[in-house]
């Protein structure tokens, strides 16, 4: 009778020494009146490769709450749950390659801190005991989600609607219903699927304030698409609530997609650039070294640091760029670095080969106040490539707490090319990237390509003119 409590709790830090938090988090045990929620101090916040057991007799108990700012993220992790509440309760904005396993919940959680979506990615949810998700106002997102043996799927509470999108899910023995929608007359409920799948599922959408039902045709369906909420059918009429639905039966099981993000190569195939002579030191210039070892090894691992370059690297079609920190360890240039000062065409930091599947994962990218030329990031890679927790940086304090030179003389905010350039036929997976250098023209642009791209938690922001291109 103690309520919920939680094994892990992030929490924030009184960065404007306001003095009493307004709402302590009441999950912490012990409770601490002092602690404070989800500030500032909670962007980046991460969890990774770390497993949770939840002994019986723990009924409110909750592995994880992770009640974040920005770009935070739980990833590779297992919960078994239990008697439990939940594995995750108040979900931080991307999580991936997770397993859930008995529970009351997997996930129960209200809309982010940031009001951001919460997008969820390559996971799994088996034999809760309510529903495997359970939301409100959530923003949810599922991208290659499977749940199992559960009454309902996604649950979204009484009173409340949400944004929900999701592509390739699976439901199987899931008993009540796949999806469970609550204030189906709200301009804020707006329900999507994108190839859902049924087995043994035989109610895919219920509505909670009509009763009404959609049922699975048979034990094994597809949707191939679906939406309900408010429907325009033009400019200036009156719209109305709308359900769209291409449902099929199967003949048989489909196999399960391939995850949407890419696993890193083992370690024990990671060269570590330190051995191919670079220094990450802010000051020595590690152009070559880099360079060295991305042309010798497929796999190359930086560790933490600041690696100064003075020319583009340029990756191979197969190349694998491993960082662990995308704060602790970037790649940057000094500003009125020869080559990237004054006027011209962009010059990128980092530029991946044409076509292939190379990754970038990891890594922190500064192109200095005063290099008008420069653009981080250029990704002329195929539709398997994968660049995932990058972070821009810029303009404000470095992580080092030394001033960026923003406020130098030559200094302008929109004075360099767009920060990531996505172009001459590229494409592929972006997740979990953070590109708010108000210094560059744009956070994101895509030109001159038909190969499919995947964005999945992508912040553009602090630009004068275009956050997105």
């Amino acid at each position: 009778a103690d309520g919920i409590a939680a094994v892990v709790s992030f929490t924030g830090d009184d960065q404007y020494r306001s003095g009493k938090p307004p709402i302590p988090p009441p999950t912490t045990r012990p409770f601490d009146p002092a602690v404070f929620d989800a500030t500032q101090t909670t962007f980046y916040s991460a969890l990774s490769n770390v497993d949770f057991a939840l002994g019986q007799g723990n009924a409110g108990a909750v592995a994880i709450r992770f009640r974040v700012a920005q770009h935070a993220f739980v990833r590779h992790a297992d919960f078994q749950l239990g008697s439990g509440l939940a594995g995750i309760y108040q979900a931080g904005n991307e999580c991936e390659d997770l397993r859930f396993v008995g529970g009351r919940y997997g996930i129960i959680s209200e809309k982010t801190s940031p009001a951001w979506p919460f997008t969820l990615i390559d996971s799994e949810f088996e034999g809760q005991r309510d529903a495997a998700i359970r939301e409100h106002e959530l923003g949810l997102t599922l991208v290659n989600v499977a749940i199992r043996n559960t009454p309902v799927g996604i649950e979204i509470d009484r009173g409340y609607s949400d944004s929900l999108w999701g592509k390739d899910v699976r439901f199987e023995n899931v008993s009540r219903a796949a999806v469970l929608i609550s204030e189906e007359k709200s301009v804020f409920t707006q329900i999507g699927f994108d190839h859902a799948i049924g087995i043994n599922t035989p109610t895919f959408a219920l509505f909670r304030d009509s009763g009404r039902t959609l049922a699975g045709q048979g034990s094994r369906w597809l949707v191939k698409d679906f939406s309900y909420g408010l429907k325009l059918p033009g400019l200036g009429a009156v719209g109305d609530y709308a359900t769209d639905l291409s449902m099929s039966p199967l003949t048989r099981t489909p196999a399960r997609r391939a995850p949407a993000i890419r696993a890193l190569p083992p370690v024990s195939e990671w060269a570590n650039v330190r051995n191919a002579g670079a220094r990450g030191d802010d000051s020595t210039d590690d152009t070559a070294a880099l360079q060295r070892a991305i042309t010798a090894h497929r796999v190359v691992y930086l560790p933490i640091g600041r690696y100064r370059i003075t020319d583009t690297l340029k990756l191979r079609p197969d190349s694998v760029v491993i960082a662990l920190h995308p704060d602790l360890t970037q790649i940057t240039l000094a500003n009125r670095t020869e080559g990237y000062a004054g006027a011209g065409a962009a010059k990128a930091m980092v530029e991946s080969a044409r076509g292939g599947n190379a990754i970038v994962s990891g890594l922190g990218l500064w192109a200095g106040a005063i290099n008008p030329r420069a653009t981080a990031l250029i990704w002329k890679a195929g539709e398997a490539s994968l660049v995932n927790d990058v972070r821009i940086h810029g303009p404000v304090v470095l992580t080092d707490g030394k001033p960026t030179g923003v406020n130098d003389l030559g200094a302008r905010m929109d004075s360099q090319h767009a920060s990531i350039w996505v172009t001459d036929g590229g494409g592929g997976t972006f997740a979990a990237i953070w590109t708010p250098n108000g210094l560059a023209s744009s956070g994101f642009m895509v030109s001159d390509t038909k190969t499919p791209g995947y964005v999945y938690e992508l912040s553009a922001e602090h630009h004068l003119k275009n956050e997105i291109v």
